[in-house]
């Protein structure tokens, strides 16, 4: 090998080969020391070695890397003088019964002043563990989709759970909105939460109607009712809604048509249909619906001049969480069960349901159904006023889920001269939120749709576009993909703000350069800051763009960032990815000492070990071995991990240094977002999370500002208000818990520990509770026994512990009781315990108490998520918890947490 290569390459880490321009052979010119040892050959065997030679000629299989087509990707760099890639494909080094890795392969044309190709670079990346978590993804994905049935039970006891916090939420709104007191501004807060409230019960409904029609648990009410007043009745309640729509409802029916039935489950097939109608029918359309006797059954046929259901698709849409308007850019909301449930409680009848094509275009849905009850079966009158009262409902139910909850503002908020931040988000409501958040800080625009979006992002260039994936028409990806398709839009940030969870989507957008993304409900604060980083980020590297000076030699085609050094550890080299890793250009840091470019912790000890390297007999040494915590240090004062290689040579008897680096932040942003991704892959939280937690967030958002306006007089209903944030807190819990046990499935429960004092925790989480317990006729103690040594523990999580436990006391509690919080320090641990003198629990159930979704037969309160949860967290901060109970006397649930070890004697500050 030239000497002139060889010193180049002995500095990079990668695996790298330069080969001679030559279709027949393409011989090697020169290698890197990685890439020599990965094939397994002397550096003198591989130079003058044919390179395609080195590939099988016919591979044993699909996937393998083959000599025919190492050969077209070489020939394609040197005819068309641009760089070509061959995605990853496995290959294995050396020799036959070698491992086969996967690798990503990259050529690259070198070209001389004159523009003549000299060589091609080849680059070879081993992206085996990307390749193989990728797969981990897909077998998890496919183990969720067998455990369908199981979660449609399980739905049924989280919908019980989210009732009964709703109840409260819809009660307190109601009574502040007839309250005469309630000013005109706080009203319309209030009519935000209510109408929130209502949504979210919506699909709570579903989902609760839709696991009890899976198991067998929903049956009819056969009543006497008039079905032709019935059809009249519900359909008359959207004319308001047609006459807003510009679209004709036309309804034929008799004067009469007795029927046996359960008034309330048919009503609810009439209003799906009616809404699906609704839904897919444009403007200045017709909605026919037509009720007639036939052979001793009724027939409803509702149909619509919307786009029609194709022929292979009739079936798929009475599935469970189907959609045909699915994806991030559907235009409403659902879980996808409406058809489905409608298509069941007809079943119950012994009725059909059908679609097939509109007269006009269109679909028909076409209902029969008995006219009679069943032999034997129980039959009632239907009580006065019933059916009115179920017309009204469907109004509540249906029309608003078609309508906006407030207009859109597109006025510009913010300061004059702040850096812009675009916001696009469909829910009114919710961009108001996000604008008022960040209009301290930065100047925001606001768009209500992808088409506008994309609009206003190319004509203002924002510093920040925050964007929605559930969008009508041009979806939230479809936009991310218009933007990034734009070279000049590269540099500008997107931050993803969404309450749909689909982690295959969002892996794709992390792979399309989304800078990241939020999952509602968040806090502000978190967003600012997100925002702020994001918007640094990307004016520091415009700086960088700016100062950037033209360089020239072939390790500029490297990826890594190559540093070179003189003897006394000033930089002599500085190549382009070196200016794009430390945000400096080369002419500000020639000359200048290497710890510039180091965390000023690490400083002393780099400087020690490279002096150290330098006089020793090593040439090449990977400085990452056995320091996974390597860091370089940016411009800006920003950290990032790095992977760093250092090789040496001796010229005239001096030694020059050559460092190699390469930042590895990325991937491992990449990593960490695929994780999060994966711990809530759960199948069915992703479908409904857009649809619990939208509503949830209005209700907070509700809450808030109600809390911020309105005279003296009107905050004397804040009390009303405090009950719905507490209500809304409570489900947001629940919701929590739920995304907690997916990540307990994963073993992926997440820490932020810190030294934390354990008696502030304990007075807290009786504090919290107290409140609770008083409200339950319980006296709640708190009993510390003694000092209590610091702990090292994520302080939230820790209350999460208590409030999960206390949770269950005041439960399984009956007034006049008592419940006892206490804890003692016990050697190198601190000891915890909740004592209760409820119910108590029976020695055969104690073993089952901490298994996921687990319940006592006799009672079926809560979802069976939290003490699994506090079992992982007490474990994970190397814990543990067990239960002593008495039945009839009551329990104690006991748990430790590892103290932090006190100093020595001897110790001596900073030893």
């Amino acid at each position: 090998m030239p000497t002139r290569f060889r010193r180049v390459f002995d500095s990079v880490q990668g695996l790298l080969v330069l080969l001679e321009v030559d279709s027949e052979r393409f011989e090697i010119v020169a290698v890197s020391g990685g890439c020599a040892r990965a094939f397994r050959r002397h550096r003198d065997e591989l130079v003058g070695h044919p390179f395609c030679e080195l590939f099988p000629d016919e591979p044993g299989e699909p996937q393998a890397l083959g000599r025919a087509e190492i050969r077209l990707s070489l020939e394609r760099v040197v005819r068309e003088r641009e760089i070509d890639v061959i995605a990853a494909r496995r290959f294995a080094f050396g020799r036959a019964d070698a491992e086969a890795r996967w690798y990503r392969h990259s050529s690259s044309p070198v070209l001389g002043d004159d523009g003549a190709i000299l060589y091609v670079l080849h680059e070879l990346e081993d992206v085996t563990e990307f390749v193989r978590e990728a797969e981990q993804v897909r077998h998890r994905y496919e183990q969720a989709r067998q455990e369908e049935r199981r979660k449609s039970e399980y739905f049924a006891s989280v919908s019980h759970e989210l009732r009964t916090p709703l109840t409260l939420v819809l009660g307190h709104a109601q009574q502040l909105i007839s309250s005469p007191d309630v000013g005109e501004a706080p009203r319309r807060q209030i009519s935000i939460i209510a109408r929130n409230a209502r949504a979210l019960r919506r699909t709570v409904d579903d989902l609760l109607d839709a696991a009890k029609l899976e198991v067998g648990g929903l049956k009819p009410d056969y009543a006497e009712l008039d079905l032709a007043f019935l059809v009249r009745l519900v359909t008359g309640q959207f004319s308001v809604l047609a006459h807003e729509k510009g679209v004709t409802l036309a309804v034929e029916a008799p004067e009469s048509l007795p029927c046996q039935a359960d008034s309330e489950k048919i009503e609810r097939v009439i209003l799906n249909l009616l809404t699906n109608a609704f839904k897919f029918n444009p403007g200045r359309g017709r909605i026919g619906v037509d009720l007639r006797s036939e052979d001793g059954r009724a027939v409803l046929e509702v149909s619509d001049s919307g786009p029609g259901i194709p022929p292979d698709k009739r079936e798929e849409i009475f599935e469970r969480f189907r959609q045909l308007d699915q994806g991030p850019a559907r235009r409403f909301g659902g879980t996808g069960i409406g058809l489905s449930i409608a298509r069941d409680l007809v079943a119950l009848h012994g009725g059909t349901i059908e679609v097939g094509d509109a007269p006009g275009g269109g679909a028909l849905f076409r209902v029969t159904l008995p006219v009679a009850a069943p032999p034997g079966a129980s039959l009632h009158a239907a009580p006065e006023g019933h059916l009115h009262a179920l017309a009204a409902f469907a109004k509540g139910r249906a029309v608003e889920e078609l309508q906006r909850l407030e207009p859109a503002d597109t006025r510009e908020l913010g300061p004059d001269g702040a850096p812009l931040v675009l916001v696009i988000e469909d829910d009114p409501a919710m961009a108001r939120f996000l604008a008022e958040g960040l209009a301290d800080r930065y100047r925001v625009a606001r768009a209500y749709d992808g088409e506008s979006g994309l609009e206003l992002a190319l004509r203002l260039r924002p510093d920040l576009v925050i964007v929605d994936i559930l969008m009508p028409g041009t979806s939230g990806d479809a936009l991310v993909r218009s933007l990034r398709a734009r070279e000049d839009f590269a540099p500008t940030p997107i931050l993803i703000v969404t309450a749909k969870v689909d982690e295959r989507l969002l892996i794709e957008m992390l792979e399309s350069d989304v800078q990241g993304f939020v999952t509602k409900p968040f806090d502000i604060v978190e967003l600012r800051a997100r925002a702020a980083n994001l918007i640094g980020k990307k004016r520091a590297e415009e700086a960088v763009r700016e100062a950037r000076a033209t360089l020239d030699g072939i390790l500029d085609v490297s990826t890594d960032a190559v540093v070179g050094l003189d003897e006394e550890q000033r930089i002599t080299r500085f190549n382009r990815s070196a200016e794009l890793t430390f945000g400096w250009a080369r002419a500000e840091v020639l000359g200048r000492p290497l710890e510039v470019l180091i965390p000023e912790r690490f400083r002393e000890v780099h400087r020690r070990r490279v002096a150290d390297f330098a006089r020793g007999p090593s040439t090449a040494r990977l400085v990452t071995d056995g320091r996974p915590d390597v860091r370089g240090l940016r411009r800006d004062g920003s950290e990032f991990p790095a992977e760093v290689s250092i090789s040496k040579i001796e010229i005239r008897g001096h030694a020059v240094l050559t460092v190699a680096l390469h930042d590895v932040s990325e991937r491992r942003r990449i990593l960490d977002d695929l994780r999060r991704a994966i711990d809530v892959r759960d199948e069915i939280l992703g479908m409904v999370a857009h649809d619990l937690r939208s509503p949830l967030m209005g209700i907070r958002l509700g809450v808030e500002r109600l809390r911020r306006s309105g005279s003296t007089a009107e905050r004397q209903d804040l009390g009303a208000a405090n009950a719905i944030d507490h209500a809304a807190r409570r489900m947001e819990r629940l919701i929590d818990d739920l995304l907690d046990s997916v990540k307990l499935e994963a073993g992926r429960l997440f820490l932020d520990k810190r030294r934390v004092a354990p008696v502030g925790i304990l007075e807290e989480a009786v504090e919290e509770a107290q409140q609770t317990a008083v409200r339950a006729g319980l006296e709640l103690a708190l009993e510390i026994r003694g000092a209590l040594p610091e702990l090292v523990c994520d302080r939230e999580r820790c209350l999460q512990v208590f409030d999960n436990l206390l949770t269950n006391a005041v439960k399984f509690t009956r007034a006049p009781g008592r419940i006892v919080v206490g804890a003692e320090a016990e050697g190198e641990r601190v000891c915890f315990w909740v004592r209760d003198t409820g119910e108590g629990i029976a020695a055969r159930d104690v073993p089952h108490l901490f298994e996921r979704f687990w319940q006592k037969k006799a009672d079926r309160r809560g979802v069976g998520l939290g003490l699994p949860i506090v079992k992982a967290i007490v474990e994970a901060h190397g814990g543990r918890i067990w239960v002593e109970s008495v039945p009839g006397a009551g329990s104690t649930f006991w748990f430790t947490l590892p103290a932090t070890p006190a100093p020595r004697p001897d110790a001596r500050p900073g030893a």
